[in-house]
């Protein structure tokens, strides 16, 4: 998807372009930004953003795992939905439990299956606690969702799928809105805002159906083709 065009098309339901017309580039730069800052707030929303993130290391004797650049995984995601810990064809899977709760626990030195893990989302990079502490050669998998990337020219590519298309133009022309106040007509208000939802509500209703489903992508296999989704039952 191709964030130029995207832009132009915003800027011409607004009322700023003429069809056809190439935009100033101060305007084009000023819908970049918004566009970044509305990509930003999908990115932390799991039912507008479509983005799944699988992340493997392998255990060192180590109390935690570092994501993002330079840590033990190279991505520091939106958010984490499973991890496991496997060897093998054996999986366990780990629960998500808060710092709080991972403060409690006393020995934190000893290596084991980790019972437990809890996510300190502090930047540049976050981390992941494990108790006890992940055996030496087991290898950690995590799943979640990581950020929507942001643009860094106009001319980008916009890592979403196509059928993003019509709700990214929609949605970017609703928020140009107030930078361009009274050049838009009442009715083409109306349409915009209109479809701007519309658009939404369906990427939003795929979105929730995977994460319901939680999709058999996101599991290691079992045995006999079968997924892991927690310790003792396969689907």
């Amino acid at each position: 998807m191709n964030a130029y065009d995207r832009i132009t098309a915003a800027l011409s339901m607004v009322g700023f372009a003429a069809f056809g017309e190439a935009p100033e580039a101060e305007a084009v730069q000023l819908a970049m930004r918004v566009l970044n800052s509305m990509l930003g707030e999908w990115s932390t929303k799991p039912y507008y953003n479509p983005r799944q993130w699988m992340a493997t290391a392998v255990a060192a004797g180590a109390p935690s795992l570092a994501l993002g650049g330079g840590g033990d995984c190279s991505t520091d995601p939106v958010d984490i939905r499973q991890v496991t810990l496997e060897l093998g064809t054996t999986v366990w899977r780990v629960p998500l439990k808060t710092l709080q709760e991972y403060e409690l626990m006393t020995v934190k030195t000893t290596p084991g299956v980790p019972q437990m893990c809890a996510w300190d989302r502090q930047e540049p990079l976050s981390r992941i606690y494990f108790w006890p502490i992940p055996i030496v050669g087991y290898t950690v998998r995590l799943v979640g969702i990581d950020a929507i990337p942001r643009l860094s020219t106009p001319h980008d590519t916009l890592d979403l799928p196509d059928w993003y298309d019509e709700t990214v133009e929609y949605n970017l022309a609703k928020r140009l809105l107030p930078h361009m106040p009274g050049l838009v007509g009442s009715d083409m208000l109306s349409i915009i805002q209109a479809t701007a939802a519309t658009s939404m509500s369906g990427i939003r209703a795929r979105n929730l159906r995977m994460r319901q489903t939680r999709t058999v992508s996101d599991f290691r296999m079992g045995g006999a083709g079968t997924y892991w989704t927690w310790p003792g039952r396969v689907v």
